[in-house]
Parts: structure tokens; C-alpha cells; sequence
């Protein structure tokens, strides 16, 4: 889970996967919205992610970066637009 800043608002973000998938979800700063599916839906350019853990970090870029297997993808907040494999083959 992290709290990150999408188009100037506060949110946790949280990850999950399951035997045939993953994704990322959103919960609004007043606790009372969820988005179970919010990458793989809301997004420009959102997927479903793979069914490994995924690891949610904050570069000093501001972009949120999402691990996904051997795979790195990246949400920009600002934007509101995600990006597979922004890093692959670690």
C-alpha cells in the first residue's frame, strides 16, 4: 500500500493478485470509494498485471512504479496514464 497523488488528491493505492491475475486498487482519502480494478480500468493505456506480488514504491520523479514479475510498470499521477514494462528483465 501507498499514498500517492493523482491529479492533485490524496490516495492508498494497494495491490493484490490472485491464481490468474493481479492489479492495483484505489481507495479515496475519505475512506469511502474503492476501486478494486482502478489500473486495469481507469487509466490510459491500464492492464491487468500478472499473478505475483506487486510491490508499490514512489520514484523521486513522482511516478508511482508498480513491480509485476520481472517486469516494472509506472502510473504518472499527473497524467493519469499507465505504462507496461517500463523496466523489463531485472
Amino acid at each position: 500500500m501507498i499514498i500517492y497523488t493523482e491529479s492533485s488528491n490524496f490516495y492508498v493505492f494497494y495491490s493484490w493478485n490472485d491464481n490468474a491475475s493481479g492489479d492495483v486498487g484505489r481507495l479515496d482519502a475519505g475512506g469511502t470509494t474503492f476501486d478494486d480494478d482502478y489500473m486495469s480500468t481507469i487509466p490510459t493505456g491500464g492492464a491487468t498485471l500478472g499473478r505475483f506480488p506487486h510491490p508499490l514504491w514512489e520514484g523521486s520523479n513522482g511516478i508511482l512504479y508498480i513491480g509485476d514479475g520481472a517486469s516494472i510498470h509506472k502510473f504518472d499521477g499527473l497524467s493519469s496514464t499507465f505504462g507496461a514494462s517500463a523496466i523489463d528483465n531485472l
